[in-house]
């Protein structure tokens, strides 16, 4: 039992690994071939980003934020402040074996271009706030009351708050991957981005949205 248990392990940091890889590898071909003078440089000698994930316990999101992330918000050109929701090392362990969909779209999925701290994220939003993110016609929703024990988005909670912040990018930590395949829309009138500051509560509707072509981000057995 503990050898089949050490093969499952190596077999999952394998993927992981090779995970890593092939979005460094793809996004840098795409980088090469859309070159903007006019992109926002996020990583630069000056900012410590990747290191202070490295530090926090983040490996795999140092390593593929540090070759991608100028790439993925060359997308927002004038937006200049970001906030990443960053899963752990356990999250990536996780979902590697069931994994599916292009790696990029994922990533992009957990970052959001607006400065979302802890105190502007309780103080202004509720649940049922959608979130844009970079991944082109998605948001991410708040589902969970900003007071309760654990602010969550998608169902997932925030673990770690402010992992890193330096006025421009904030990077928060969360215990699984956000799941665009299972997608939580919930209507309550406000949404950011929309013209009318208005709330007017609607009916609460849940649906399963199968995103990529169908295939959402897991298998279902």
């Amino acid at each position: 039992k503990l050898l089949e248990n050490f093969f499952i392990m190596a077999k999952n940091r394998f993927l992981l690994l090779f995970f890593i890889f092939s979005l460094s590898f793809s996004t840098l071909i795409i980088s090469s071939s859309s070159y903007n003078p006019t992109n926002i440089n996020i990583i630069n000698p000056k900012n410590n980003l990747p290191n202070t994930l490295l530090k926090k316990g983040y490996v795999s999101m140092s390593i593929i934020l540090e070759n991608t992330l100028n790439n993925f918000i060359s997308s927002s050109p004038n937006t200049t402040n970001f906030t990443i929701f960053c899963p752990t090392e356990k999250a990536f362990l996780k979902i590697f074996p069931k994994y599916q969909d292009p790696p990029n779209r994922l990533i992009q999925y957990h970052i959001v271009p607006l400065g979302l701290n802890k105190n502007v994220l309780e103080t202004f939003f509720h649940r049922g706030s959608k979130l844009k993110t970079l991944l082109l016609d998605h948001s991410i929703v708040v589902t969970k009351l900003p007071r309760s024990e654990k602010v969550s988005i998608n169902n997932v909670d925030i673990a770690e708050w402010d992992v890193y912040n330096d006025g421009r990018v904030i990077v928060h930590g969360i215990e699984e991957f956000f799941d665009p395949a299972l997608e939580t829309l919930l209507f309550y009138g406000h949404n950011i981005g929309s013209s009318s500051g208005v709330e007017k509560k609607t009916e609460q509707k849940t649906y399963r949205l199968s995103c990529f072509g169908g295939r959402g981000l897991y298998r279902r057995s």
